[in-house]
């Protein structure tokens, strides 16, 4: 949302919630109607959003499904995004890491080298197409015991191979 009132446009693939859904949580975002009330006010909502359409950039959210969706499959859609659209959009979101696959062939039992290659493919990705990109991923079981302050990069689940590769961590802990 704080991209879009920059006027970038972003691309949203979720792998994991429906489009309706995560569209639904952007609505509320951006007109600030509750999740609950969005669908209840339609008629208040489109006219929220038709009051802003101008000032923002636009959002694409496309769902794929998860743990057999790779790099190639985002790369496919940025060109079809490309040819319906004539532009590249600014910003890519993948929610969420955890849960793209490798386009290579690698065992499901060795997650570090799997983590390695989906992230060093998906920030092949943003360089090839000079956009920003932005991911999550989650705690692994070791930072359930550990105290808010002991929290590090070694806590996220599948390990280093991740924190490695990124440009940039942003690490989001709350008890």
């Amino acid at each position: 949302v704080n991209m879009m009132h920059q006027k970038y446009d972003v691309v949203y693939i979720t792998l994991e919630l429906s489009e309706e859904v995560v569209s639904k949580r952007f609505d509320s975002m951006i007109t600030g109607i509750s999740q609950g009330d969005i669908l209840k006010n339609i008629k208040a909502t489109s006219y929220a959003l038709s009051n802003v359409k101008e000032k923002m950039g636009s959002l694409v959210v496309k769902r794929m499904p998860e743990s057999t969706t790779n790099c190639n499959h985002i790369r496919a859609f940025l060109s079809d995004y490309e040819i319906i659209y004539g532009i590249m959009p600014d910003v890519l979101v993948v929610d969420y890491l955890d849960l793209l696959a490798t386009n290579q062939k690698v065992s499901v039992e060795n997650l570090f080298i799997k983590d390695k290659y989906t992230t060093e493919e998906l920030r092949s990705i943003m360089n090839e197409y000079n956009i920003a990109g932005v991911s999550a991923s989650q705690l692994g079981r070791a930072s359930v015991n550990a105290s808010l302050e002991d929290h590090n990069q070694g806590h996220i689940q599948g390990g280093m191979s991740k924190v490695n590769t990124c440009d940039n961590l942003i690490a989001i802990i709350q008890s």
